[in-house]
C-alpha cells in the first residue's frame, strides 16, 4: 500500500481510505452491518488503515460501528477521521435540513465543537481522534473561533489533525488564513476537476493535501452503468445530467480506450481509475464508500503508481471525451 504523510502532521496514511458514507439511512438494513464490519476488517488487512466516518451517517450508526471494528483490532494502529458541524440532538443552532424525517442543526460555535467531538470520541470508543474535520459552514461563527476550540482539543490530545471538508472555496480560505488546515476534502475524479486544488498547492511552502471523495464519479468510471439501464434503476442521486444516456455513452466509449492501460498493469477499471487520481498532484490519498470485503480488496490494488507518459495519454483521452466538468 502506497503511503502518504498528512501535512506537517506526520501522520501516516494510505492511499487509498475507506469512508462510512454508505451506512445508514432509511433503507439500512441490520444484516449489512455485519457485511460492513467484514468490509472494514478486509480493508485493516490489505493496509488500508484509515476509516473515514462522520457523526451524520446514520445519525451515530456508522461511528457507533466504526467502533466494534476497533474494538477486534486493539493494538493495531489504526487511524479514524470524523467531522464535526452537524447536530441532530440538542436543537441548538441554524436549522440545516430534513435527512430521514429528522430535522439536523448547523452550529461551529466552541461549545457546541467541543460538544460534537466529546460525543464522536464517546460513540467511536476511542481517547483521540486522528483527524477532525469541520463538515459545514456556519456563517455566524468565524473561522478563528472553530479553530480555536479544535487547536485547544489538540492540546488536550483529544484530536490530531485539522481539516476541513465539502466547505465552499470562501470558507476554506478563511481556514486557512486562520492558520490551522491540514487538509481538505472534496469530491475529486478524472471527471471533477477542483480548480480550488490548485490554488491549495500553491501557497508558499505550505501545501494543503486534499482527501479525494468520489474519485469513481459516483460509480461511472467504474463501468458499472449500462447504456440504456433506467434512472430508477441508478438511483436518485444519479439522476443527472451526468448519467443521461448520452453521457453513459461517452464513458463507455472513454472506458474502451482505456484496455490498453488496464492490460499493461493488470487493473480493473475501478483500479485505474483510483490509481490515475491517486497519482494527481495535491491528492494525500482516495476515499472509498464502503461496501462488501471484495470490494475492499480490489480498491486496495489501486494504489499503483502509473508512470507519467501513461498518465498524458490518459488526461488526452479525457479531454477527448465531452465528460469533464467546466472549471468553476
Amino acid at each position: 500500500m502506497l503511503r502518504r504523510t498528512l501535512g506537517c502532521t506526520g501522520i501516516s496514511i494510505p492511499a487509498v481510505a475507506v469512508s462510512t458514507w454508505t451506512i445508514g439511512g432509511i433503507h439500512w438494513r441490520e444484516e449489512e452491518t455485519a457485511l460492513v464490519i467484514d468490509a472494514m476488517h478486509a480493508a485493516l488487512d490489505e493496509g488500508i488503515d484509515l476509516i473515514e466516518t462522520a457523526p451524520a451517517h446514520g445519525f451515530g450508526l456508522a461511528e457507533h460501528i466504526v467502533r466494534r471494528v476497533l474494538a477486534d483490532r486493539v493494538g493495531a494502529n489504526v487511524r479514524v477521521a470524523t467531522r464535526c458541524g452537524l447536530d441532530w440532538a440538542t436543537g441548538q443552532g441554524a436549522a440545516w435540513r430534513l435527512v430521514d424525517g429528522r430535522q439536523v442543526w448547523r452550529s461551529l460555535r466552541p461549545d457546541r465543537v467541543r460538544r460534537q467531538v466529546e460525543a464522536s470520541l464517546g460513540r467511536l470508543g476511542v481517547d483521540r481522534i486522528d483527524l477532525i474535520q469541520v463538515g459545514q459552514h456556519d456563517p455566524e461563527t468565524p473561522a478563528e473561533d472553530t479553530v480555536g476550540e479544535l487547536l485547544r482539543l489538540r492540546d488536550e490530545g483529544k484530536v490530531g489533525a485539522i481539516g476541513t471538508c465539502d466547505l465552499p472555496p470562501f470558507a476554506v480560505r478563511e481556514y486557512l488564513r486562520a492558520g490551522c488546515l491540514d487538509c481538505h476534502q472534496v469530491p475529486f475524479s478524472m471527471l471533477d476537476r477542483d480548480v480550488e486544488i490548485a490554488r491549495l498547492q500553491g501557497r508558499g511552502n505550505r501545501r494543503v493535501p486534499i482527501l479525494a471523495s468520489h474519485p469513481l464519479a459516483m460509480g461511472l468510471l467504474a463501468g458499472q452503468f449500462a447504456v440504456g439501464m433506467d434512472r430508477e434503476e441508478r438511483d436518485p442521486f444519479r439522476a443527472t445530467s451526468r448519467f443521461s444516456t448520452e453521457a453513459l455513452g461517452k464513458a463507455a466509449s472513454l472506458l474502451d480506450r482505456f484496455e490498453p492501460f488496464r492490460q499493461k498493469y493488470g487493473l480493473t477499471q475501478r483500479q485505474l481509475a483510483l490509481a490515475w487520481t491517486i497519482a494527481q498532484p495535491g491528492i494525500a490519498c482516495v476515499l472509498v464508500g464502503l461496501m462488501t470485503p471484495e470490494h475492499v480488496r480490489e480498491v486496495a490494488g489501486g494504489a499503483v503508481r502509473l508512470n507519467s507518459e501513461d498518465l498524458e495519454a490518459m488526461d488526452a483521452l479525457i479531454a477527448e471525451s465531452g465528460l469533464l466538468e467546466p472549471a468553476s
